[in-house]
């Protein structure tokens, strides 16, 4: 009590210095708090809390899960095809830090690739007990295709109604097929996801190429009794792989002229500077015609290219322009 005026004194809890309050603010207060609780072994809590909103309307105080993170991280690699070491990176490491979580951690490749496995179980296992607890039917979609490392895979996918009567599907199956694309082999794979989820008894049809060996592998089903209410509808040939067929038969009228356009745009692109006067002639024929475009610029060759396709005039004036070099598109 100085000069007999009462003073406000603020004491700290870790050194109890006392320092006097003041009209200017409390400035000197936090520069004191900034340098003794470190000294003190205290770290700085007092941040504000952020809030997590669930499902049922509910809000409570979000907390980092660091477990969460690694089955997010696996559901993005898988959803996007990235590869494994995605996260296995310091600069992204670096910029989740920055940007949104300082207490995120990278992880390697080898910890991503079991979360993958871990998160591939959970969601067949989620799967798998769904359909037991349906009465109703399944019906069977199944195609084989090659990957790039020239190895064969057969995929089978499943379409059912939920009890809220609404559509539903999911990929049952997708399995590295070994061999050739024989019957055997075919029923085989696809019986084999069948029993993996016990439901080869609820198939109620199947749709599948129309190959010969697919047809073929239609009467292995009938051998194991699979085929609900005597099979009558249970092969379903492929409409999208009949239309296909149809528009192949259709273009073989026609091969002689798509066979040699497709010598004069491969002629076109094999070469840059060849590609780029391309893109110049079209430039100054769009200018000079005053053509309307789709696209607002045209100076990529490949606007120029996809307006190749999309508009004649500038189709026949790639003819002209092949003709002057001996090629007939």
């Amino acid at each position: 009590m100085p000069n007999g005026q009462l003073m406000d004194r603020a004491q700290c809890k870790f050194c109890e210095k006392h320092y006097v309050t003041s009209r200017g603010g409390t400035g000197h207060l936090r520069r004191h708090m900034e340098k003794c609780m470190p000294a003190h072994g205290q770290v700085d809590t007092t941040t504000q809390t952020q809030l997590e909103r669930h499902p049922d309307g509910s809000v409570t105080t979000w907390h980092y899960d660091a477990m969460h993170a690694r089955e997010s991280m696996a559901r993005y690699i898988a959803c996007t095809d990235q590869p494994i070491n995605f996260g296995d990176n310091p600069f992204y490491e670096e910029f989740i830090q920055t940007a949104y979580n300082p207490q995120f951690k990278s992880v390697s490749r080898t910890t991503t690739r079991n979360d993958l496995i871990k998160c591939f179980q959970t969601q067949r296992d989620e799967l798998k007990a769904e359909l037991q607890h349906l009465t109703i039917s399944i019906a069977l979609t199944s195609d084989i295709w090659s990957a790039c490392s020239k190895q064969d895979y057969i995929t089978v996918t499943g379409h059912y109604l939920d009890y809220d009567w609404n559509l539903q599907k999911g990929i049952l199956g997708f399995c590295l097929m070994d061999g050739t694309h024989t019957a055997k082999n075919i029923f085989k794979g696809i019986m084999s996801v069948l029993e993996t989820f016990e439901i080869q008894h609820r198939v109620i049809f199947i749709t599948l190429d129309n190959a010969s060996t697919d047809t073929s592998s239609i009467a292995l089903f009938f051998e194991k009794n699979i085929p609900q209410h005597g099979g009558y509808f249970f092969h379903q040939r492929c409409a999208c792989h009949i239309i296909n067929l149809v528009v192949q038969s259709g273009m073989k009228v026609v091969s002689d002229r798509i066979d040699r356009i497709r010598d004069a745009l491969a002629w076109l692109c094999s070469s840059n500077p060849r590609l780029n006067e391309f893109a110049c002639h079209i430039i100054n024929l769009v200018v000079q015609s005053g053509m309307k475009v789709v696209s607002d610029r045209i100076d990529r060759i490949r606007d120029a290219l996809a307006w190749l396709y999309s508009s004649n005039p500038i189709l026949n004036e790639f003819g002209r322009y092949c003709t002057t070099f001996g090629l007939r598109p």
